[in-house]
C-alpha cells in the first residue's frame, strides 16, 4: 500500500502550509526544484529559488508578510489539480492588504508540485492597492 498523496491532496497542503508556516517554507516543501510558476502579469519562474525570491520582491514592494488561500473549489484530473480560491495578503499586524479571486492550475509528479500557474484579474487588484500605473 502507498503512502504518497494523491495530487489533490498535495495542492490541499501546500495551500494550507502556506497559511501556517508561511509561504516559503510551503514552496520549500512542495515546490519542485526546477518548478515552472506562472503567475499573470509577472515574470516566468523557472525554479523554487526564482520563485521565494519574487514572493520576497513582492512583499518589500506591497508590503505585505503572509498571504492565505481559501480553497472554494479544487478539481483533480490525473496529476492535475484545479482550484478556485480567495488569497489574502496579510500585513505584518495580521490585516487584509487585499484579496484576490484566484483559478490555478496545479500540476503535480511524485509529491511535488513541477507547474503552478495562476489567473486572476490584474487591474482589479492594482486598483484594490490604489496602484496606478
Amino acid at each position: 500500500m502507498s503512502t504518497a498523496l494523491a495530487p489533490v491532496d498535495v495542492v490541499r497542503a501546500f495551500f494550507s502550509d502556506v497559511g501556517t508556516d508561511g509561504p516559503v517554507a510551503a514552496y520549500e516543501r512542495w515546490l519542485a526544484p526546477d518548478v515552472l510558476w506562472t503567475n499573470c502579469g509577472r515574470p516566468d519562474c523557472h525554479s523554487v529559488d526564482e520563485v521565494i525570491a519574487l514572493e520576497r520582491e513582492a512583499q518589500s514592494g506591497l508590503g505585505y508578510q503572509t498571504w492565505t488561500a481559501e480553497l472554494r473549489s479544487i478539481a483533480a484530473d490525473g496529476d492535475v489539480v484545479l482550484t478556485d480560491r480567495i488569497d489574502r495578503l496579510l500585513t505584518p499586524d495580521g490585516d487584509v492588504l487585499v484579496e484576490i479571486e484566484v483559478m490555478g492550475s496545479l500540476l503535480v509528479a511524485d509529491g511535488r508540485i513541477v507547474e503552478w500557474r495562476e489567473y486572476f484579474d490584474g487591474p482589479k487588484i492594482r486598483e484594490s492597492l490604489g496602484i496606478t500605473t
